[in-house]
């Protein structure tokens, strides 16, 4: 024990010896700067030095740009303009698809290589739909049965004063066309001249009332488009649909499915079906008068 003392004692000794550190002129001899050090002076300024070193470093490395250069770090700007031009190119990808299929398309029409049978409906995908039910609300059809007893035995007179709409649209049992939300509403200010609803996949689209299909076609902009005019010179229009299950000349009846919800064309932006409703030629809003 005393040995370890001793021991213990020198090493102190030794660390907290002073020295000199002189700088001279090695012609004159002249001390130009003296300094005092010892050991332990020595060991905690050059310990010192390595931790500044080492946290100097650590901060140029993490919150400047310098850690780009070293490997297996990236750059987070390059990051996101990468995945910026890949989506850019898979959105010319798709552009071009659609333009050689719409060449395709003009160049079978100037050559005439289109088939004539009138018996097929090239806007028709011919598939087992007989799985879809009709399913009806109750309470929708005691409703209907309420207002037509009311006005079949109504001696009230026709009110001429009121508007064609409040006398005509407003009296109608719309059925709602599909079961899903509203994204994007009624807005002519901006071109948006009917209702954008989100649905399910494969779900049925619906008649709002009886009608005569007068267009069943495909568009390059919507997709699978069907129109059927109505009474009261109103007409509605079913856009973005993945196949049509009615043709031109069909008659339809309220709640009775004329179309499968889809994501067609250029200006589909999702699962959706587009509603729009014309009345006497006027673009009107669909949610004032059918309940989503």
């Amino acid at each position: 024990m005393a040995r370890f003392k001793e021991l213990k004692s020198i090493l102190f000794r030794n660390l907290r010896d002073k020295y000199r550190l002189v700088i001279q002129n090695s012609e004159t001899f002249e001390e130009k700067l003296v300094v005092r050090l010892s050991r332990l002076n020595v060991i905690v300024y050059l310990g010192t030095l390595v931790i500044a070193l080492i946290f100097g470093t650590t901060y140029l490395i993490a919150f400047t740009s310098l850690k780009e250069f070293i490997p297996g770090y990236s750059n987070p700007g390059l990051t996101a303009k990468a995945y910026a031009l890949a989506r850019r190119a898979d959105s010319l990808e798709q552009e071009m698809i659609r333009r050689d299929a719409f060449l395709h398309n003009i160049k079978n029409v100037i050559l005439g290589e289109i088939a004539t049978n009138a018996e097929k409906d090239s806007t028709v995908v011919k598939k087992d739909y007989s799985k879809i039910k009709d399913e009806k609300i109750r309470e929708d059809s005691l409703i209907r049965e309420e207002i037509e007893n009311k006005e079949k035995y109504s001696l009230a007179p026709f009110n001429r004063s009121s508007s064609p709409i409040s006398t005509t649209i407003a009296s109608l049992n719309f059925f709602t066309p599909v079961k899903g939300y509203i994204t994007s509403r009624f807005d002519p200010m901006r071109g948006h001249f009917g209702l954008d609803i989100a649905v399910g996949e494969g779900e049925p689209v619906k008649a709002i009332l009886d009608g005569t299909v007068i267009s069943a076609e495909w568009n390059m902009a919507t997709g699978y488009v069907l129109t059927i005019q109505h009474t009261a010179n109103l007409v509605s229009t079913y856009m973005h649909n993945s196949v049509l299950l009615k043709k031109k000349g069909d008659r339809v009846r309220a709640g009775e499915p004329i179309a499968i919800t889809g994501n067609t064309g250029s200006l589909s932006t999702g699962l959706h079906l587009h509603l729009e409703l014309w009345y006497n030629g006027t673009a009107i809003d669909p949610e004032k008068y059918i309940h989503f």
